[in-house]
């Protein structure tokens, strides 16, 4: 089980966009501007850019990659930047006036970047990531936890977050050649003909119920019901004549375990 308390720390990681609220805790914990910070701010830029500025630096602080446009800013968080920055108030639409200008964005871009010593992905970088995304697909539930797991890997290594399509097709990757070397474990495993005929039993009808055997399997007990004990006891044996009690599985993880569990039960 995840620490909420990491959880907390990192759910701005990898993000594209401000959230449409934040609260004072966000603020204070993720978008705070430093004293170096503001120097740094307003010795670069002029008053009317300087909010701007300040905002980048602190989106791509919490999120590891750069914001293409202000879509949204909280009034928090813009109320905040103003005061730290010595800035008159400032609205949303002369923030995205601003950029509308792309040279204005890709120059506060740059210098957050400058400013913050990110860099970006590279060849052997993008190699150990790939690793690491093998390694961690081995306990992957779904390719999104891959996805995070990449997202994290890159943000700790002060390496620029690629977009979202990108890291979805590594993750994506890896999570389905970890599913084509369990599904070749499991065909070792059981051998490839009662592997055809564990799968052809269960999609047969079953005498049981107006299903197949799979949705027999899947009804679960009654409570209390005097049946329940028979029933449980019929599932066994039915399984048992396909030998499942004698497949060697423990070479696949708990997590894959489960994940053939969910897809089976859905």
């Amino acid at each position: 089980m995840e620490d909420p308390a990491v959880t907390f720390a990192q759910r701005f990681i990898g993000a594209e966009t401000l959230p449409a609220r934040m609260s004072e805790l966000d603020v204070q914990q993720f978008f705070s501007l430093s004293k170096h910070d503001i120097s740094g701010v307003c010795e670069r830029f002029r008053d009317d850019r300087r909010v701007a500025a300040a905002i980048q630096l602190l989106f791509l602080r919490a999120s590891g990659r750069p914001m293409d446009r202000f879509a949204t800013v909280p009034k928090v968080l813009l109320r905040s930047v103003c005061e730290a920055s010595g800035s008159l108030s400032v609205s949303i639409a002369s923030l995205r006036s601003l950029y509308e200008r792309r040279q204005t964005l890709y120059e506060h871009q740059a210098w957050a970047r400058m400013y913050l010593g990110l860099g970006d992905l590279d060849e052997v970088q993008l190699q150990k990531l790939e690793q690491v995304l093998a390694v961690a697909a081995l306990e992957a539930a779904h390719p999104d936890d891959l996805v995070r797991t990449a997202r994290i890997w890159l943000y700790s290594r002060r390496i620029i977050i690629p977009g979202s399509r990108r890291i979805a097709d590594w993750a994506r990757k890896a999570f389905d050649a970890t599913e084509a070397a369990m599904a070749a474990t499991i065909e070792a495993a059981i051998g490839k003909a009662a592997l055809r005929q564990a799968i052809d039993w269960a999609y047969a009808p079953s005498p049981a119920t107006s299903g197949s055997h799979l949705e027999w399997l899947k009804t679960p007990p009654q409570r209390n019901a005097p049946s329940t004990t028979v029933d449980t006891l019929e599932k066994i044996r039915a399984l048992k004549t396909l030998g499942v009690h004698n497949w060697a599985m423990d070479s696949i993880a708990l997590e894959q375990c489960d994940r053939i569990f969910w897809t089976v039960a859905l």
